[in-house]
């Protein structure tokens, strides 16, 4: 059996270098056919390769490449005009039917590959601790090691958040296993308070590790074209792309997101001001009107210097569509006219914006020929989710400044707006909107509905029933009936 279960581990390593060169602009890799373990791990070049390895396997088309952020996530969030078109890819995953075929391959294809993504996180972390630092150059231990620790605690929350019940209930009962080490033995159920505090234990580690040495900490990375390029590029490549990476702000947002989620909020909001304290001395500045409103062909659609982390993924504009050919009209967002307000600068991140249930988002478009690979950007944490968190988390302790953080992002989107004196459901109404509007594309918007247990909620003029049932999707069949593992 040990045989075995060191043939899989090699196994996984070699997926992970094969498929690197598909989608991963960090560091050119030539693949190789068979590679095991003894040798991946022989020079520290072959964790940086592994590492990057991760990452591109995240940008599966079941993961965050299309159904973890624009499709099946955005799909039940309800952004699209779909839910009468029964020949649509996604239509049955509009209506909640978690019980039917399509829906069920989606999940169980996301589940399968965020616990594979998650093996190649315990397999790196596993020869990590077989290492001592001083076998890297540097910091790349603690750098390698907190960025690991970091991206199995994101891809644990989402599981978490996609398939236990809401906080609420998911605290006291079995909901998902936490994969903390690469094993033959089967990972136990854990109660939902328990994946939390594994999730925030992992982002501590990750936090420790990174502070102080995290090349993104550098004064030049305030300069917008090095905060995606590192001033070490030309002498290292791996520590190229810091403000895409998992570094150190994309982990203090992690923590905010996660604390926000479970209701703890005096932590939620601490995080989110440290982020924002980072914007205040200049990093992940607001995007310029003049950005928004460029010619379409050199438009900021991603908000590029305000995300806190991203993974890269040349494909996902053929998964979108190309303004150059006829367009993709699977994600056409269903109530488009009243979805910004006039005067408001996101109004340029949409094609067709003034036709009703034809209008799409151009954050993944390819927005001309001659910049092909324009926004192969995914994005997973950014700055502006930082505001709306801040808001919302921190009215109780200050409600001035939590207004104010709310009204500082509409300011810098176009929106005017006085606020003064709103009472905290009125503040939640602002801040579901912008979450709406800041996160279209990238999977959050259900998490918010969740987080907030809504009886109701939005598919354009339409208000549909969220019984809380339907916020918890269903564990694949496979997990509980050779996984022993329970519905939670």
């Amino acid at each position: 059996m040990k045989q075995l279960y060191q043939k899989y581990k090699s196994i996984i390593v070699a997926l992970l270098i094969g498929g690197m060169s598909t989608s991963c602009s960090w560091l050119d890799v030539t693949p190789q056919a068979q590679v095991n373990e003894e040798q991946m791990f022989s020079n520290p070049e072959g964790f940086e390769h592994v590492l990057l390895g991760i990452y591109t396997s995240m940008t599966r088309e079941s993961m965050y490449g299309q159904d973890m952020t624009f499709g099946m996530m955005d799909v039940v969030g309800q952004y699209y005009n779909i839910y009468k078109n029964q020949d649509h890819g996604y239509y049955y995953i509009s209506q909640l039917n978690y019980t039917h075929e399509q829906f069920l391959n989606h999940s169980r294809q996301t589940w399968l590959d965020c616990y594979n993504s998650i093996a190649n996180c315990n397999v790196l972390l596993e020869a990590l601790d077989g290492k001592e630092s001083s076998f890297f150059e540097g910091n790349k231990y603690r750098l390698i090691k907190g960025e690991v620790l970091a991206l199995r605690a994101y891809l644990h929350f989402d599981l978490f958040r996609m398939f236990a019940p809401s906080w609420g209930k998911a605290k006291d009962v079995l909901t998902i296993p936490y994969a903390d080490s690469f094993t033959k033995k089967i990972h136990a159920q854990l109660k939902g308070e328990e994946v939390i505090r594994k999730v925030v234990a992992d982002l501590d580690s990750a936090k420790n590790l990174l502070n102080g040495i995290d090349p993104v900490l550098e004064e030049g990375y305030k300069v917008m074209d090095n905060h995606f390029n590192s001033p070490q590029e030309a002498s290292d490549l791996f520590l190229s792309y810091r403000g895409y990476r998992m570094n150190y702000y994309a982990v203090l947002g992690l923590l905010a997101r996660v604390h926000f989620y479970i209701g703890s909020n005096s932590e939620a909001a601490a995080y989110a001001e440290q982020v924002i304290t980072a914007k205040e001395e200049g990093y992940f500045q607001f995007t310029s009107e003049t950005a928004f409103k460029n010619p379409q062909a050199s438009r900021d659609v991603q908000q590029m210097n305000e995300l806190l982390f991203a993974l890269n993924d040349v494909k996902v504009v053929d998964r979108w569509f190309s303004l150059s050919s006829s367009a993709n009209s699977a994600f056409r967002i269903v109530d488009n006219n009243s979805f910004y307000s006039n005067g408001d600068f996101r109004l340029y991140l949409l094609e067709n914006a003034a036709e009703e249930g034809k209008a799409a988002s151009l954050k993944y478009a390819r927005l001309s020929e001659n910049a092909a690979n324009t926004n192969n950007k995914l994005p997973m944490l950014r700055m502006s989710e930082m505001y709306i968190i801040a808001a919302e988390a921190g009215y109780a302790t200050d409600k001035t400044k939590a207004i104010s953080r709310l009204s500082e992002l509409k300011t810098n989107r176009g929106v005017s707006m006085n606020m003064t004196g709103y009472s905290f459901e009125q503040l939640q109404d602002e801040t579901l909107l912008e979450a709406k509007r800041e996160l279209l594309g990238e999977g959050q918007l259900f998490y918010w509905y969740k987080q907030r247990n809504m009886a109701k909620i939005k598919r354009g003029k339409e208000a549909i029933d969220m019984p809380i049932e339907k916020y918890t999707f269903p564990l694949p069949s496979t997990e509980v009936e050779f996984g022993d593992r329970v519905q939670p």
